[in-house]
């Protein structure tokens, strides 16, 4: 699965991540540092190898970053069934610690974590066979920025 994690949720991610590897997923993260222009090429790339996305961001699921990855599907014509989306949800959020509001949205990294593993092993149990991916993309393993 490719975790394409908007701002500072990529912390989150890296952190869901780590978790993640402990437990045997493979999980690459990109850091969508930007929504726009989403990096079509990428997703282009994950999209076509059959690589889960799941987009994380801390802002309104409409009209956010993952809207603009599915736009972007459109836009190339390609098969969107693949992609997730992680966001605020469209309810009222308590005021709170950032931690707290995070956790409460289910967008923290253990809410990205069970996520990653609904969506893997809900897949897992299907009976398509999946290729095994080595996909490159410049981007080397993420590190821990503090």
């Amino acid at each position: 699965m490719a975790i394409l994690a908007y701002g500072v949720m990529v912390y989150q991610a890296f952190e869901a991540i780590q978790e993640l590897q402990k437990q045997g997923y493979d999980i690459s993260l990109y850091d969508g540092r930007f929504a726009k222009p989403v990096d079509v090429l990428l997703i282009k790339r994950l999209v076509e190898a059959g690589v889960p996305i799941l987009t994380v961001e801390d802002h309104a699921l409409a009209g956010g970053f993952g809207s603009a990855v599915l736009e972007a599907c459109n836009e190339q014509r390609l098969s969107a069934d693949r992609v997730y989306r992680l966001a605020m949800p469209a309810r009222w959020v308590y005021q709170e610690s950032r931690n707290n509001q995070l956790a409460e949205a289910g967008i923290d990294a253990a809410g990205i974590c069970r996520q990653v593993r609904q969506i893997l092993d809900k897949r897992a149990g299907s009976t398509a066979a999946k290729p095994e991916l080595k996909i490159r993309t410049g981007v080397g393993p993420a590190k821990a920025v503090r």
